[in-house]
């Protein structure tokens, strides 16, 4: 029952659910720098153990199970070093730097060589890998907070999404009662959002540019341009508006580029139709070929 509580309570706060998941994602990545220290405390400990355990020249030296047992004042090396498992276990003292004093002292005196191996695996392990290990940490968590950043937009991007169907059904209701269709035009507009201070309060809440008019709020939304606007271009603008992404964004601008470049290419078509209808009189404007003909003079 109180696994289950928790479970819910992982559903309610969403934002301790995707903490959650990104230390799930991590666990991989500390998975490998576990593998990687183990690696290091194994290789450390063999040359512990052939140099520094079996060395019978410590004062201290003994193998005895009661001597072991017995605390005594002096560094026995066979008690921090004499097998694999009480090397690596004394190797992991030195990570946490618990016993660095009491490890490393008593060898700087018998083999000031070694103390140079057990330097170097510390710094390593306490200050390399580990510091790593927090690296993974914090990556995460900032990870974590973009994610907490992109639900809290895309809440209020719903949340306008709500407002933007609001207002559609409003205005396409007051379009319908003063000329008869649901269709908006820039007369409508204005004069729906003069006379409605709830529907004007709403259309302040999308976000929109600053002193943005009637007029340009009715070209944004006028996607075809034929000056008149219903309730599904209404929504299907507002709703591209809010979700494009940057590549979408500049798909967008790309396609309306290319559109108006159609729409040159068939005026001038027209044009150069009348010409050659008319004759001269018409000739004021060079021939779409005759530019490109020109411009490849130029390059």
């Amino acid at each position: 029952a109180r696994l289950l509580r928790m479970g819910r309570l992982f559903k309610v706060f969403q934002e301790l659910e995707i903490l959650m998941q990104e230390m799930i994602q991590s666990l991989k990545t500390l998975a490998w720098l576990l593998i990687l220290v183990a690696l290091l405390v194994y290789v450390t400990a063999i040359f512990c153990v052939e140099l520094i355990g079996s060395d019978s020249s410590f004062p201290s030296y003994s193998s005895d199970a009661d001597d072991l047992v017995a605390s005594s004042e002096g560094f026995n090396n066979f008690q921090y070093f004499g097998t694999m498992f009480r090397s690596m276990f004394s190797l992991f003292s030195l990570i946490t730097l618990s016993e660095w004093s009491t490890i490393t002292r008593p060898v700087a005196e018998r083999h000031p060589g070694f103390l140079i191996v057990l330097t170097i695996f510390a710094m390593l392990t306490a200050y390399g890998v580990m510091n790593v290990l927090v690296g993974v940490m914090v990556e995460q968590a900032l990870r974590a907070n973009a994610d907490f950043a992109a639900l809290v937009s895309a809440e209020h991007k719903q949340d306008q999404m709500e407002i933007i169907k609001t207002c559609a059904s409003k205005l396409a209701n007051h379009a319908d009662e003063i000329t008869g269709t649901a269709d908006l035009t820039p007369e409508t507009l204005r004069h729906a959002i003069n006379n409605n201070t709830s529907l004007a309060d709403m259309l302040t809440q999308i976000d929109l540019p600053s002193n943005c008019s009637v007029r340009e709020l009715f070209s944004l939304i006028d996607d075809d341009a034929d000056g008149r606007i219903n309730i599904d271009e209404f929504q299907a603008t507002m709703y591209r508006l809010l979700f494009c992404g940057e590549f979408q964004r500049s798909c967008v601008l790309q396609i309306s580029l290319n559109t108006v470049k159609r729409m040159l290419v068939l005026v001038q078509a027209s044009l150069e139709d009348m010409r050659m209808k008319h004759g001269d009189r018409f000739s004021f404007a060079p021939s779409h070929k005759r530019i490109q003909q020109e411009d490849g003079k130029r390059c």
